[in-house]
């Protein structure tokens, strides 16, 4: 599964059980993650390094007020990437039940 693909089945398998503004956000943090780490990249080619430089680089990125983003921005995408990573392995363990 790629990164897109588990990004994709993550926010239709939630779609409707939380807030569409929550849906929004998790859409948003999600996709920095994407673009930086690539769309068809394996989920499971992934490592702890990755997540670290993706963190660094969204650190760098700036925000539209032209500043660093704020640590709670920065907390947000963790958290967003956490809560993917989470339901995968959730949605893997109940598959292999």
């Amino acid at each position: 599964m790629t990164l897109q693909e588990a990004i994709n089945t993550f926010l239709d398998a939630t779609a409707g059980e939380i807030a569409d503004s929550t849906h929004a956000w998790y859409a948003s943090m999600l996709a920095s993650m994407a673009a930086y780490l690539g769309e068809n990249r394996p989920v499971d080619s992934l490592s702890p390094a990755d997540m670290r430089a993706w963190r660094s680089w969204v650190r760098k990125q700036p925000t539209q007020r032209g500043g660093p983003p704020s640590v709670a921005s920065l907390n947000g995408h963790t958290k967003a990437a956490r809560r993917l990573f989470s339901w995968l392995m959730n949605e893997v363990l109940a598959n292999s039940n």
